[in-house]
């Protein structure tokens, strides 16, 4: 028969071992857990790895690395999966259609290249040149509609609404910008046509106008030849508004005045000659 005290002496060890139990399952489970844990980052780490090499390899060499059995309808020309590590997707700030591509499969870029144009042609901007001789001539506004249509193509035209007008006159060309907009849903204009803009002018007059064939320019002065004695004579004129087929005469010729149209410039070296003799 044991005592009481070795009973409480035994049930003491008995916790203590207890006790020591549970600390070394627990700190056992911990350890297995901290290992897992490990090993399964260094798993991914590593498979990450084989992804990376797979793809700089798919980069240099152009293959897709994949066995038949593992790829069976992929090709080398097959694009790479969408989760593929060499797979950005690309947004524009824009709706439109890529208009432009700079770059091929496979090949490598740095920031700032160029690789693609997207526009949206929905909506055009355009540009007219207006002569500075003829500007005098035409009445136009911003928020004026205007008509635009493709040379040789008449009967598809459009309506453009004017929205800016240049404030001064272009040094090179010696016009005048105008902006319109266009309206294009339908994707007849393209970016970079060539296309006429009808202007209204002003009040219709009477004028003076001659083949602009006839018109000699020569030192900063206009002339026309006219016959006079059964040969020819220069006469100056002053001249105003101008296109490609007639030459507004302001001064110099009255109405009914026969010039010459065919062989001006002849006359004209003819002269030139005769006044360095």
């Amino acid at each position: 028969m044991l005592s009481g005290r070795i009973i409480e002496e035994r049930t003491s060890n008995l916790e203590v071992a207890r006790a020591t139990f549970a600390a070394a399952c627990e700190r056992a489970t911990f350890d297995t857990r901290q290992d897992r844990d490990k090993a399964k980052a260094a798993l991914d780490q590593a498979e990450r790895l084989l992804q990376v090499s797979r793809e700089n390899l798919r980069t240099l060499v152009g293959s897709r690395l994949e066995s038949e059995a593992d790829a069976p309808a992929a090709g080398d020309d097959a694009p790479p999966p969408a989760d593929a590590l060499s797979v950005i997707a690309l947004r524009t700030p824009i709706s439109g259609v890529v208009e432009e591509v700079f770059v091929s499969r496979g090949e490598r870029v740095k920031g700032g290249d160029r690789m693609f144009v997207v526009a949206d042609t929905a909506r055009l901007w355009v540009r007219a040149q207006i002569h500075e001789k003829q500007w005098t001539t035409l009445d136009v506004a911003e928020g004026q509609e205007v008509r635009v249509v493709v040379p040789g193509s008449e009967e598809h035209q459009a309506a453009a609404r004017i929205n800016h007008i240049a404030g001064t006159v272009d040094a090179t060309s010696r016009s005048v910008p105008i902006v319109a907009e266009l309206e294009n849903d339908d994707a007849h204009y393209k970016p970079g046509m060539f296309v006429w803009v009808e202007l209204p002018q002003g009040e219709p007059r009477d004028a003076v106008a001659v083949p602009a064939a006839a018109v000699m320019r020569h030192e900063g002065k206009a002339f026309v030849f006219v016959p006079a004695d059964g040969g020819f004579r220069r006469v100056d004129v002053a001249t105003g508004i101008e296109n490609d087929d007639f030459i507004e005469v302001t001064r110099g010729l009255e109405t009914g005045r026969e010039v010459v149209a065919r062989g001006a410039f002849l006359l004209k070296s003819e002269l030139l000659l005769e006044d360095e003799g």
